[in-house]
């Protein structure tokens, strides 16, 4: 007899046993049709093998002729729950699209060769650009290999991705490109359609579940082979020769919010490795960890210390806040800003104002739901809580005291917006944040205003850092250094350097460019290496202190988080953990409150486990959780990279 575990895409930890007629190995990762629960309601799930035999059963039916989960996704799916201890049923709703689980007909998965007619020709290479194509060519469809490409902004790394594609497309393979967040990049979209044309699918967040789906089975199919798109990408059916990671740093590619939490980068290193492919892992400025890998020999290093057309890198200066009268703009950044060329202002928060302080009672204005304070939107003339969308009217005043009397302090993209089209009235001044771009197609509009030179200033949050490419812009500045260093955690110096470098590359494309960081603390030795362009040298002295400490990569970071509507019991939870770990001698720090202690009327308690057995570590934990049965949520956050 037949019998089959079969996933559901439902927040439980198992596996269901069932039995269907007929079933093989080739049934492996098809879809199954299935009485499920006490009604015995018809559910779709994944065959992903076969079980033991039972004595109560169910039968089942197969839906598809085809699988939708092939060998490496199912293995992949096996990582997740034993690595991030994710929960295989939350797992594989992550990994599929949703329509998958909501069509009871026979889908038609038909295989296809796709047809590549080459769209536009290959820019010139340049000879390290060359050298590094020809070190990874040989390796498309044949061989595993981690490849770090370690090249300066306007470096053309882009150049490079997309020949050694073009490789594995003449080969007969496709390809996954990873970005942290496509939406953003709409130039690299446009740069691999106009190459490859229309064997690209492209997947990000704002596609509806039938585009997500229509695309999905048009690689599943064969006729759109090249994935393009942020970090669940990684886990479409494509037959892939090779697998690109852009801006591997970016923390966009780590998933903390959500189950399962997995990070796409590290996905698609274990896919490549699983597939016996190469990976290419790129960026100006690598994570620590990344560099070290590449550092020890763990990956093949490549090093671009020039751009394509040898334009020098922008010259970095700063301007001390503590001499600035408007606390805004320091007259340096003022008098660079009048100059006729673009400019581009990084703000590290949106809104006009960070804090409203009631002045009769000198109370902060929080949210009522989450630990933090309410953030000014001039605009709308709201208050807003940026973590669950609480809003408020100004008019509303102090809750503590009913006062309508009230101070806004601190600086939003609203504000430095306002205050330069105030002092510079003659220029075009837009802003690039999430406030500003929620419109369908709006980004877009922004973007294309600025590549057609319509645009003298544009202000924004770190969206505007990642992967734009404007040769107009000649300035690049930082308004405050001090706030890129608000995650008071061990990755907070990593985080701000690789921003500071990655706006100042922004500027010059064409030209030497300008870049001004403005900071209260001129004497922070980290600027040493930002004004030279020197992120090795950043890594190297980074390494020697987390070496001492044993943080990543010489450790891996495990996060335990209670969330619970009751501070008490939350705390309480946290704390038998802690008292469970201590009994064993594991190595942890904690517990403590978390940064932001209520989140959506939820309070969070965490502690920080430092191991360097993943695996081991994270299935005594999952059976404390488990058997524990706590009153609190608690989150296994594995390879920890937000600690807020």
């Amino acid at each position: 007899m037949a019998f089959v575990s079969v996933l559901f895409p439902l927040a439980v930890d198992q596996t269901f046993t069932y039995y269907i007629e007929g079933f093989d190995g080739n049934d492996i990762g098809k879809r199954v049709l299935a009485p499920f629960g006490k009604n015995n309601r018809q559910k779709i799930g994944i065959a992903i093998g076969t079980a033991s035999e039972i004595d109560n059963y169910k039968e089942a039916a197969i839906l598809d002729k085809s699988p939708v989960l092939n060998k490496t996704l199912i293995d992949l799916l096996e990582f997740l729950h034993s690595y991030y201890g994710s929960g295989i049923g939350m797992a594989v709703k992550g990994m599929l699209p949703k329509r998958l689980f909501e069509i009871k007909e026979q889908i038609c998965i038909e295989e296809h060769d796709f047809c590549y007619h080459k769209q536009s020709e290959n820019l010139l290479s340049t000879e390290e650009q060359y050298y590094i194509i020809n070190s990874i060519k040989d390796d498309i469809a044949k061989r595993f290999s981690s490849n770090l490409i370690m090249g300066v902004t306007g470096s053309g790394k882009t150049e490079i991705y997309l020949q050694l594609i073009e490789h594995a497309v003449e080969a007969g393979y496709g390809a996954i490109v990873l970005v942290p967040e496509i939406t953003l990049t709409p130039q690299l979209e446009e740069r691999f359609v106009s190459r490859f044309g229309d064997i690209i699918s492209v997947f990000h967040s704002r596609l509806t579940p039938l585009q997500k789906f229509n695309r999905w089975l048009n690689v599943r199919t064969g006729r759109a082979p090249i994935v393009l798109g942020a970090r669940s990408a990684i886990f479409v059916p494509a037959k892939t020769g090779i697998i690109v990671v852009d801006e591997e740093q970016d923390s966009s590619y780590k998933q903390s919010d959500m189950m399962p939490h997995y990070n796409g980068r590290d996905i698609a290193i274990l896919r490549a490795k699983m597939e016996k492919i190469p990976v290419v892992l790129g960026s100006a400025t690598p994570s620590v960890s990344t560099y070290y890998n590449a550092k020890t020999g763990k990956f093949r290093f490549f090093k671009i210390e020039k751009r394509v057309k040898e334009t020098p890198l922008p010259k970095i200066y700063l301007a001390d806040l503590n001499n600035c009268r408007t606390g805004i703009i320091s007259e340096k950044l003022l008098a660079a800003l009048e100059q006729k060329s673009q400019s581009l202002i990084l703000v590290n928060r949106r809104g006009f104002a960070k804090n409203a302080v009631c002045l009769d009672c000198d109370s902060l204005i929080e949210c009522p739901n989450c630990s933090v304070t309410l953030c000014y939107h001039k605009k709308d003339g709201q208050l807003k809580c940026h973590w669950c969308g609480y809003k408020q009217k100004i008019d509303t005043g102090c809750r503590k005291c009913g006062s309508s009397n009230l101070k806004f302090i601190g600086t939003g993209t609203e504000k430095v917006e306002a205050y330069i089209k105030e002092v510079l009235p003659d220029k075009v001044i837009e802003r690039f944040d999430s406030d500003n771009t929620k419109k369908k197609g709006s980004y877009q509009k922004i973007l294309n205003r600025l590549r057609d030179g319509e645009i003298d200033i544009i202000i924004g949050t770190q969206m505007l850092a990642k992967g734009h490419d404007y040769p107009g812009i000649m300035l690049s500045a930082i308004l405050s250094y001090e706030s890129l260093l608000a995650g008071a955690d061990y990755l907070s110096s990593e985080n701000a350097i690789q921003l500071a470098l990655q706006v100042s590359g922004r500027a010059g494309r064409m030209s030497q460019g300008k870049s001004i960081i403005q900071t209260y603390n001129i004497h922070n030795p980290d600027f040493i290496d930002i004004i030279r362009h020197d992120y090795v040298s950043f890594c190297e002295k980074e390494l020697v202190i987390r070496k001492k400490h044993l943080y990543p990569p010489f450790s891996h970071l495990i996060r335990m988080i209670s969330v619970n509507p009751k501070q008490i019991e939350g705390k309480r939870d946290m704390q038998y953990i802690a008292s469970w770990l201590s009994d064993r001698n594991i190595e942890f720090l904690g517990p403590s409150e978390c940064l932001i202690s209520k989140i959506r009327n939820k309070f969070r308690f965490h502690l920080i486990i430092k191991t360097n057995n993943v695996k081991s570590s994270v299935c005594f934990l999952r059976n404390l959780v488990e058997n524990k049965k706590f009153d609190s949520r608690i989150i296994i956050d594995v390879d920890a990279i937000d600690f807020f």
